[in-house]
């Protein structure tokens, strides 16, 4: 097979067939081009040309292959033959001409036929080989260059699909492979990565992205089956990328930009014995574009019908061909306005109460909080100057603060990038390309006033008694204190990423090898602004002797509300902090593949390939917060290295063909062996089966083993505590009958200092993987497929910190005494949790796949295709000792240590409708509903199910080149489901979206 846009030696997966005859190899071939066709009902891009452009073409005498190359090359236009089709001269044709009139003129007087399957695609064939008549073809040929019907090319032209090494012709594999191509991904209308993924149906869980504010940092994670971010293998051109600079979790989806990106291949199963570490959930496959001819600008405006949110992206993508060189280049702009809190009604307030949720309002309030002696008071009136005891009353428990009013719901962000990519030509037998991505990007979080509970800092705070301030004469030492005066609290985040890689390509004897250097880098910068410096509220604070003591001590008033302190008081403890990390990756990878004739049932593949591998972290936290001398903003240090040599093999074994009951009969199997210095020796071996009793119908099913290794932020991260939400089971009614409460503690309390740090002893992840099902594709339903697959996956010594875990353990059985650190009254003072190995998961679930399209001669082209995932159950262990729980269908926030929203059930279902050079789509998202548990009430609640509907219109106009879109996301406006137990905003952002109603329009066209 070959292809105009491609390299003949990379297209040649007819080879296979040429034992079958050369009548029988071209019509398998259509019928696989067909049934490729038939995956995915997606429409053109405009930045591709259709059959019916006039181009200059430049094409001298030469073989009849290598023209249709070259033709191909020239005009765009994907012709695809057999390369059992006769190689004879063909003749020189110069001028301005379509791709249709050229591809007359190179076949007139030959006994072969051409047919238009899309407005950029030809297939060559020998005269009424097709399965029809040369009548009918003829017939569908004129039709075709009418209308122009828009169907979508999802051949991967020669390459391996993500998952394998082996360039198959078939693509259903021996695992489940979902691809979005580029087309998939213009109609969801979604500007970013993060945006796209969100709404796959197979990702659930804590992935992150910029609606996360609160516990964001501006970057975008990926977390298939809901496992962590670190359980899911991202790659660009199946190349590892280096993770975020701030802790090395996972690669920031931000820093790959969706401009750039051609198709997305996630393989929803094990990659470890292909890839290595990470790949237990699956594999995330970006692949970026690698050519193009001309010159296209993008232009992306919307807003959402509240009126903000204002979003807009610019794109330009530039190509040329030289003598011995293709360059393309993308450069991309994307800025989002955001939203705030208080602009939705989900989110206003954090008292949930009404909606059936609890009181999440902070005790740190703007007048201040005072324990004074054994009653807790605030000032009665908000005209009050706290100068006398009479100013104070009891606190109630409605003195509480709603920091919703101040903080960000989406977080604003900005981000450029530049990609470019070369492919070398007439280097003989070899092949050379190379590719450069950089990517500039910048995020805006905005949180409430900086609070302080003085009692536990992790350097106590007292007021003296002597403080000039103090009206009670006597030391207070918890005070809650919002510093209003100080403004909101803001954290820009900044990162910078370079990507460059280097590929030499050749062919063997019936094979072929690829050497690859790769390296990438990311620099991330944290900057945290209105924070409160603890030492010089310490002094201030305290009594007039020890301030005198310091030349620019100024004494600072607790009493009086907080919107009055002077600026010489504010100015006093303002303080801010910068973090600063780096993430650095180099890779060198051989890789060969071969092709042995040794079994009956056809050609055995063999691939094998040598990685070595060097990673790099260093984060470096502010002096200041690494000493716990600042209020807000906590951040860890580490730094660390680590190296690793790996080695696979791979094989596709066909084992029978054509006998009774077997179509076809085929094994894969593969192996890698990886030796880290971290953590020694790891071997991941998996065995998949594709079995055909028909034509209509493949089996799959596989076994493997996978393991993630410990990242180097969690080997070597530093002491580093911050104020985490935990509920500690002291507070509740029935602390009584608990062997670790001395007595009953704090109920208003909700957050406590939880120290973490890294641990050099940890060892990887392991995990064992069972995929099995299905795919039917009935000849007698043209167009039609439907795949389901069933996954088990189980996870055992899982790395994590659970603090809560600790706190439960020490209350219900008075363990871990030396990592819970209570006071004589039974208080948490800090929770030592550092990483450690522990507990297990254990997942169980179901991918449904279905797609079909019709072509109605006067209706143009239709076509429904659906994604869906669902968990059966998902089984989690916070250790050894300790009963599972089963989280599916539920929501444990991130922030109190959980899982986030696990739906049972969540599913994508898009609709399309092509006539002419109209396109038309809906498409609706699906996620079940959720239940969440209210630890201190003993009581559960259940959210309810959410669906976004969106539409899109398409016109092609200037004969395809330029196209213009109208869409509207989530047209009925559906608000998230609230959820009581959610850390921001009362519903999960990780999940679920309040944007509301957003409408866009872009602008495309080709110079």
């Amino acid at each position: 097979m070959d292809s105009g846009n491609f390299p003949a030696k990379q297209l040649n997966v007819c080879r296979r067939l040429g034992l079958l005859g050369r009548r029988l190899a071209i019509v398998f071939y259509y019928a696989f081009f067909s049934f490729c066709l038939s995956l995915t009902p997606v429409f053109t891009s405009p930045a591709l040309a259709i059959v019916t452009d006039a181009y200059d073409i430049n094409l001298g005498p030469n073989r009849l292959h290598r023209s249709l190359i070259d033709l191909g090359r020239q005009t765009q236009v994907s012709i695809i033959f057999s390369s059992e089709m006769p190689n004879q001269a063909s003749p020189e044709v110069r001028g301005r001409f379509t791709a249709l009139e050229v591809l007359e003129q190179l076949i007139e007087g030959r006994d072969l036929e051409y047919l238009v399957v899309g407005p950029q695609t030809l297939v060559v064939l020998p005269r009424c080989y097709a399965a029809r008549s040369c009548r009918a073809m003829h017939e569908e040929l004129g039709f075709s260059m009418q209308q122009y019907p828009v169907i979508e090319e999802l051949i991967v032209r020669g390459e391996s699909v993500t998952g394998s090494r082996f360039k198959q012709l078939n693509a259903n594999g021996f695992t489940p492979v979902e691809i979005l191509t580029s087309t998939e991904i213009r109609l969801t209308g979604a500007q970013t990565m993060a945006e796209l993924m969100r709404f796959t149906p197979e990702v659930v869980g804590n992935s992150t992205n910029t609606a996360v504010s609160n516990g964001g940092n501006g970057m975008a994670s990926v977390t298939l089956r809901g496992l962590p971010a670190n359980n899911t293998l991202v790659l660009v051109n199946g190349q590892r990328i280096a993770s975020n600079a701030l802790d090395g979790s996972f690669v920031d989806l931000n820093s790959i930009p969706l401009a750039a990106v051609d198709r997305i291949e996630i393989l929803k199963d094990s990659g470890s014995s292909i890839y290595g570490s990470d790949a237990i959930a699956g594999v995330v496959n970006v692949i970026l574009k690698k050519r193009f001819q001309g010159a296209l600008i993008n232009a992306f405006y919307g807003g959402a019908g509240a009126g903000d949110n204002a979003t807009q992206r610019y794109d330009f993508v530039a190509g040329i061909s030289l003598d011995r060189l293709d360059l393309m280049m993308t450069a991309s702009h994307y800025q989002q306005d955001g939203i705030f809190s208080r602009d939705r009604a989900i989110s206003a307030s954090a008292d949930g109460r009404q909606l059936g949720g609890r009181d999440n309002r902070s005790s740190a309030t703007p007048n201040a909080r005072l324990l004074v002696g054994d009653q807790v008071l605030t000032l009665a009136a908000d005209n009050l100057r706290g100068q006398s005891i009479t100013d104070f009353s009891q606190a109630s428990a409605n003195n509480l603060f709603d920091f919703q009013a101040y903080s960000s719901s989406l977080a604003p962000a900005e981000r450029s990038s530049m990609h470019l990519v070369g492919e070398l030509k007439g280097l003989g037998s070899l092949d050379a390309a190379f590719d450069i991505t950089y990517v500039d990007s910048t995020a805006q979080i905005t949180l409430a006033p900086s609070p302080v509970m003085t009692a536990f800092a992790a350097n106590p705070v007292s007021i003296a008694a002597d403080n000039r301030y103090n009206p009670f004469g006597q030391a207070i030492d918890d005070a809650r204190i919002r510093f209003l005066g100080l403004g909101p609290r803001l954290k820009e985040n900044k990162a910078q990423t370079v990507r460059a890689n280097g590929r030499l390509m050749g062919n063997l004897h019936d094979g072929e090898w690829q050497f690859t250097v790769n390296w990438s880098q990311t620099e991330a910068q944290e900057h945290w602004q209105n924070l409160v410096d603890l030492q010089h509220l310490a002094l201030g604070l305290g009594s007039d002797q020890s301030c005198a003591t310091s030349a620019d001590c100024v004494p600072i008033n607790a009493f009086a509300p907080a919107q009055l302190m002077p600026e010489d008081q504010l100015g006093y403890i303002d303080a801010e902090a910068i973090h600063r990390g780096q993430s650095e990756l180099l890779s060198i990878n051989l890789d060969l593949s071969q092709r042995v004739d040794v079994v009956r049932a056809g050609d055995v593949e063999l691939a094998s390939g040598i990685e070595f591998r060097r990673e790099k972290l260093r984060t470096q936290a502010d002096p200041r917060v690494q000493a716990n001398e600042l209020s807000g903003g906590q951040f860890a240090s580490s730094a660390g290295s680590q190296n690793a040599i790996e080695m696979y093999f791979e094989s596709l074994v066909p084992l029978a063909k054509s006998a009774p009951g077997i179509y076809s009969l085929e094994a894969n199997a593969s192996f890698r062996l990886t030796h880290s210095n971290s953590f020694g020796v790891r071997a991941n071996p998996k065995l998949a089966l594709r079995y055909r009793p028909i034509e209509d119908l493949v089996f799959r099913a596989s076994v493997s083993k996978g393991f993630r290794a410990p990242s180097l932020f969690e080997l070597y991260q530093s002491q580093s505590g911050s104020q985490t939400f935990v509920y500690d089971p002291c507070s509740g009614s029935g602390s009584g009958n608990l062997p670790g409460c001395i007595a009953t503690t704090d109920s208003l309390r909700n957050q406590y200092w939880v120290v973490t740090g890294g641990n050099s002893e940890l060892q990887p992840e392991k995990s064992q993987n069972v995929s099995m099902g299905f795919v039917y594709q009935p000849q007698g339903l043209q167009n039609f497929t439907l795949g389901i697959d069933f996954f088990a996956i189980e996870v055992d010594q899982v790395i994590g910190a659970s603090s809560q875990y600790l706190v439960d353990q020490n209350a219900a059985k008075n363990l871990f005494q030396t990592q819970i650190i209570r006071d004589e009254q039974g208080e948490i003072i800090q929770i030592l949790a550092n990483n450690r190995n522990f507990g297990s998961r254990e997942i169980r679930g179901a991918d449904l796949d279905l797609a079909w399209r019709l072509f109605i001669a006067k209706w143009g082209t239709f076509g429904v295709n659906m994604g869906g995932a669902y968990i059966d159950s998902y089984e989690f262990r916070l250790g050894s000792n300790v009963s599972g729980i089963d989280l599916a269908g539920t929501f444990v926030d991130k922030a109190a240590g959980g899982n986030g929203s696990i739906p049972e059930w969540k599913s994508r279902l898009n609709l399309f409708w092509q006539f002419g050079r109209w396109e038309f789509s809906v498409s609706s998202l699906h996620v079940s509903g959720l239940t969440e548990y209210f630890v201190a009430e003993n009581r559960a609640r259940k959210s309810g199910s959410w669906s976004r509907e969106d539409v899109q219109l398409n016109y092609h106009f200037n004969s395809g080149e330029s196209l213009v879109t109208l869409g509207v996301e989530n047209v009925f406006e559906q608000m998230p489901p609230f959820l009581g137990t959610a850390f921001n905003d009362n519903f999960d952002a990780r999940t679920h979206d309040s944007t509301g109603r957003f409408l866009y329009a872009r602008l495309s066209h080709r110079l």
